[in-house]
């Protein structure tokens, strides 16, 4: 996805004021409104449609790979790839299962059974959160987007936070085909001073991005340190939209207002209708 710098859209909008952002000094309390309006209405744009630029494929397993140094329990199931690379899924059978082989340990553990529950979750470790998904174009047998959508696995429904692959041809590691969450942006200035926790946010004015922190952290440059922080992009095709939504939000006079809103609104049918000249599909959004 190509993306553009909150900062970026940040200035635009202040443009739309009349105002030369760099000269304009707002208050923190103004550029926290305009965070605010930022984030209210992007879940609008981003959720229109299936927007090609948003969506991802990832293969995933049903459960988390085995791991030697973890202490299992009966009724854990893991994921596990063999020696000849075949690909299986396997049930503890006795508690403190340390350092056995699901391959061959038949004493501490046996391949699932019919009822074994094909689930995905939206948050699996190492993997991108799943935000949304669209049930009935969602799980395939091979990349969706080098197969041009081939290979697609019906019998999905949703299962708890995530969903159930029902199909008895479902692949060991299915494709999934989804949109990200919304992304959320801040405007607050990072503080070193601060004591940060995982996941918030904070803007750094000398790179003009949002940063998300991936744990928590005192002191630690959002720009440079990448273990700490990863910096949060903004959908570049849904900036003007943006501009011009986040513009309408500021307005007092209902006549300038509409015109605001006309213009945001206008700049979304053009962007659906340029996505339906590539042929995707507009479909329920499912998912959270």
């Amino acid at each position: 996805m190509k993306t553009c710098t909150i900062k970026s859209v940040y200035e635009a909008i202040v443009k739309k004021r009349g105002l030369n952002p760099a000269t304009a000094n707002l208050s923190v309390t103004d550029k926290d409104m305009i965070a605010v309006y930022i984030n209210d209405r992007l879940p609008e744009g981003y959720e229109r449609t299936w927007w090609s630029d948003l969506m991802l494929a990832e293969q995933r397993e049903y459960r988390a790979t085995w791991d030697a140094l973890l202490n299992y329990v009966a009724g854990d199931e893991v994921y596990h790839v063999a020696a000849d690379g075949g690909e299986h899924y396997y049930i503890s059978l006795q508690d403190a299962n340390v350092g056995h082989d699901p391959d061959t340990s038949s004493l501490w553990w046996a391949e699932v059974g019919d009822d074994f529950l094909r689930t995905l979750s939206f948050q699996q470790e190492g993997k991108t959160e799943i935000g949304s998904l669209d049930l009935q174009n969602c799980v395939f047998d091979r990349d969706p987007r080098l197969y041009r959508f081939a290979g697609r696995i019906e019998d999905v429904i949703m299962y708890g936070d995530g969903i159930l692959v029902s199909a008895n041809e479902a692949p060991a590691r299915p494709w999934i085909w989804f949109r990200p969450p919304v992304p959320e942006f801040s405007l607050t200035d990072w503080d070193g001073a601060t004591a940060y926790a995982a996941g918030d946010l904070c803007y750094y004015a000398n790179s003009g991005e949002c940063y998300k922190a991936l744990q928590a952290s005192t002191n630690r440059n959002p720009f440079s340190e990448t273990d700490y922080w990863e910096p949060v992009g903004f959908p570049a095709f849904l900036k003007t939209f943006i501009v011009w939504a986040a513009h309408s939000e500021y307005l007092l006079d209902p006549v300038e207002e509409r015109k605001a809103e006309g213009r945001a609104q206008a700049e979304l049918d053009g962007l659906e209708d340029a996505e339906d000249q590539k042929g995707v599909q507009r479909k329920v959004v499912f998912g959270r």
